[in-house]
């Protein structure tokens, strides 16, 4: 097999750049870096759940924050106010973690509310008004059902 110039150093420099990104290679050639952990899990039940996926993702880290306990098996939630725990989490939060813009937190968590899910708070947190969650017991009922019949595929 002949190879022309070009392709000779094209080959070297592919060549090269796999060197260089061979350091995010493990033993058996897996690409592993910081951002292959920088990833959030998406479970059907939440999508069919919140009748679209960026809904089952906000549903996802509500349940993370809220239910999933720490790993010393104690609640992730440090805001105790009018007598219950909250999630506070600011517009910039939501982006942060899990790429929800403002307009999508805000017609998710209204939609949340609507539906009997969540409660919703306006207060205080870290000095600036941020907004705050509570889940009620209907969001349990609710994921149940999610999980125990799950969605058909829409016709």
């Amino acid at each position: 097999m002949i190879q022309s110039a070009d392709n000779r150093e094209e080959l070297e420099r592919l060549s090269h750049q796999f060197q260089s990104w061979s350091k995010y290679l493990d033993e058996d050639g897996m690409l592993v870096d910081e951002a292959m952990t920088d990833c959030l899990v998406l479970r059907r039940c939440w999508i069919d759940m919140a009748g679209d996926h960026a809904g089952g993702l906000m549903l996802a880290q509500i349940a993370y924050w809220i239910l999933i306990p720490s790993k010393k098996g104690q609640t992730k939630l440090r805001v105790h106010r009018h007598g219950s725990l909250w999630l506070a989490k600011s517009h910039r939060d939501w982006w942060n973690e899990c790429r929800l813009s403002r307009c999508q937190v805000q017609r998710l968590l209204a939609k949340f509310e609507k539906n009997g899910w969540i409660e919703t708070k306006t207060m205080r947190f870290n000095g600036a008004p941020t907004t705050h969650i509570r889940l009620r017991a209907s969001f349990l009922h609710s994921w149940k059902h999610a999980i125990l019949d799950p969605g058909n595929y829409p016709s």
